[in-house]
């Protein structure tokens, strides 16, 4: 059994939909439960269809909506006896840790970002102390992230990156490459943080006016983004497009992808910029995520988080080294074998095994 809180579009859940189709394509059988979701969930056609589809939607306040939730799911657990269950997000893997009490099925939970940022209601990091420890294993993406949990997890944490989910990501693109500068994510300025990348290009725009930046991505700054554009003047350099299905067609050919979070998990976009062989830059945002996936230099290039200078001076970098920036994107190719779903998925599958008894 696999837990999420929705279908929605977001990095987790497309994780854990690419972890519960290749577990069912392996010959398991797995049952999908998500708190939230309906039949027009925009992930409801990736699912495998041998994957059985629970989604248990409760309305209220904290206390009854999740009090619902746990026996709603232990009614579950009961029911269909799961070898093992896994739980992904610290707003779910207390209920499931709860809703599992002394039924003897193991429980794998995993966090998905900085947890020194996030949850950042302090209800969710007490239960998170109290009940983590309750669960069989806790699955993160990082040495940084595992670092955390270690004071109270006893040993039971295993690292294991995030996967390329997507297997249709196209081959790096031959052939003189647009003057535009790419960057995909959530329009979410106390994660993200945009307005550093928009403040960076600010700095170059006059050496490079050919060039353009692109921001991909939907969310509530917008209005955010699009006043601190107008105020540097620069509405018909950059532009924010919104969320688009294409979106690695349209940034594959692209001089360079740029990540200016202050804190991630293992940021899916900046793995699937890697392994288009897009030239990428990246804030070293907490959680250790971009620090675990570039080398400088050699396969991309980390910058300070919240240095507006280092990141143009990065970006100056690709533009004026062309010859060093082909070099950079021939070594992030190699990304594509290193976090290939079916190796992330038998570290999983082994993970598992030795879960169950």
């Amino acid at each position: 059994m696999v837990t999420i809180g929705s279908l929605r579009f977001s990095g987790a859940e497309r994780v854990l939909l690419a972890l519960a189709n290749a577990l069912q394509k392996k010959g398991n059988e797995v049952i999908l439960l998500a708190m939230q979701g309906d039949e027009s969930s925009p992930y409801k056609d990736p699912i495998d269809r041998n994957v059985e589809i629970q989604i248990i939607n409760y309305q209220g306040g904290f206390f009854v909506k999740n009090l619902k939730r746990i026996f709603a799911i232990r009614n579950l657990i009961l029911r269909d006896k799961p070898d093992v269950i896994i739980s992904f997000g610290y707003i779910l893997n207390p209920i499931i840790i709860l809703a599992s009490m002394f039924t003897k099925v193991p429980i794998i939970i995993s966090e998905r970002n900085d947890p020194k940022i996030e949850p950042k209601q302090k209800k969710y990091r007490i239960l998170r102390k109290i009940l983590y420890p309750f669960s069989n294993n806790l699955v993160v993406q990082t040495e940084e992230i595992a670092d955390f949990f270690k004071p109270f997890m006893k040993g039971k944490i295993s690292i294991i990156p995030n996967p390329i989910t997507n297997l249709n990501i196209p081959q790096r693109y031959i052939g003189d490459r647009k003057n535009t500068i790419v960057s995909v994510g959530r329009l979410d300025q106390k994660q993200k943080n945009q307005i550093l990348l928009i403040r960076a290009f600010s700095k170059i725009t006059n050496d490079y006016p050919d060039y353009k930046l692109m921001i991909y991505g939907e969310g509530d700054d917008r209005r955010l983004l699009e006043d601190e554009i107008y105020k540097l003047g620069l509405e018909g350099k950059i532009e924010l497009p919104g969320q688009k299905d294409n979106i690695m067609e349209l940034i594959r050919d692209a001089r360079m992808f740029v990540l200016s979070s202050d804190f991630e998990g293992m940021p899916n976009a900046l793995i699937e910029a890697m392994a288009m062989g897009i030239p990428s830059i990246s804030t070293d945002c907490g959680g250790g995520g971009a620090r675990a996936l570039i080398l400088t230099h050699k396969n991309g290039i980390l910058v300070r988080k919240n240095d507006n200078l280092q990141l143009a001076e990065a970006m100056r970098y690709i533009i004026e080294n062309p010859e060093k920036a082909l070099k950079i994107s021939d070594e992030a190719l190699l990304i594509r074998e290193k976090l290939s779903i079916n190796k992330i998925v038998k570290s999983w599958e082994d993970l598992l095994i030795s879960q169950i008894k």
